[in-house]
């Protein structure tokens, strides 16, 4: 299933917050670069979120005009995650990992009784060696495919 476009954003923000001062939500802003969202659906979902009070957006103005082409200066926004916005990254961060960490247990637990079923069948050593091989192998990719033993 697809995260929702606001949890996009509210992802990025929690894993590279703050975000670097832009004039806009552009194609080089990181809600668009760093989501699957464009233009458009991102600064749609920011604006979401400032109204739910999970982000804040930040403007100023460096210098009204430009004193070279006399032309005003565009507004520099800057998003931070409101504590209440930290906070649902979080949790949603958290039940992510734990939702990874669960299926990798019943998968592991299925791997463990599909072992248990070759251990009492009766077939030849060099067959139950080569399928508990093939089973340690399957386990070490399940465990590195999910990344079950890396740091919180």
């Amino acid at each position: 299933m697809d995260k929702p476009d606001w949890a996009q954003i509210v992802q990025v923000m929690y894993r590279v917050s703050p975000t670097e001062p832009n004039t806009s939500i552009d194609e080089d802003h990181p809600f668009v670069t760093k989501t699957d969202l464009d233009v458009e659906r991102a600064s749609e979902a920011a604006e979401s979120i400032e109204s739910w009070g999970l982000l804040n957006r930040y403007e100023s103005r460096i210098e009204d005009i430009n004193e070279e082409t006399g032309e005003q200066e565009p507004m520099i926004s800057e998003y931070t995650l409101t504590p209440d916005g930290f906070e649902v990254a979080h949790e949603r961060e958290l039940a992510s990992r734990n939702n990874d960490i669960n299926q990798s247990l019943v998968f592991l637990t299925f791997v463990l009784v599909i072992a248990q079923l070759i251990g009492v069948t009766p077939i030849s050593d060099a067959a139950k060696l080569f399928i508990g091989f093939m089973i340690l192998l399957l386990m070490v990719v399940v465990i590195w495919k999910t990344d079950l033993l890396s740091e919180y």
